[in-house]
C-alpha cells in the first residue's frame, strides 16, 4: 500500500506531503488573481463600450457649417413703419398739448 502511495506521489512530481499545502496556497493565490483579472477585464470592456456609445451619440449632433450669405435687402429695422409710427405719436402729443393749452387759456 505504501508503494502505491509513493507511486501516486511520483505522478504529481514527487512532492512531499508538506509541499502540498504550499502548492495549494499558491494555487489559491493565483486563482484569486485570475478572478480579479477577469473582473477587471470585464469592467474595462464595459467602460470601452460606454465610451464608444457616448462618442457615437455626440458624433450624431455634428452639423454641416454653411457660411452666411450676404442679404439682398434689409429686413430690420423697418424704417417706413418706424417713421410713420413716430410721426403719428408726435401728432397725437401735439394735439393733446394744444387742446390742454386751449382749455387752460379758456378758463383764465
Amino acid at each position: 500500500m505504501r508503494d502505491r502511495i509513493a507511486a501516486e506521489r511520483e505522478k504529481f512530481g514527487g512532492l512531499a506531503e508538506r509541499d502540498y499545502s504550499k502548492l495549494l496556497a499558491e494555487y489559491e493565490s493565483l486563482a484569486v488573481e485570475l478572478d480579479f483579472a477577469e473582473k477587471s477585464y470585464l469592467a474595462a470592456l464595459a467602460a470601452e463600450e460606454v465610451a464608444r456609445t457616448e462618442a457615437r451619440r455626440q458624433g450624431r449632433h455634428l452639423a454641416v457649417y454653411d457660411p452666411p450669405l450676404t442679404p439682398q435687402s434689409a429686413v430690420e429695422p423697418r424704417r417706413a413703419i418706424l417713421f410713420f409710427s413716430v410721426l403719428a405719436a408726435a401728432m397725437m402729443l401735439w394735439a393733446v398739448l394744444t387742446l390742454a393749452g386751449y382749455g387752460l387759456r379758456d378758463r383764465m
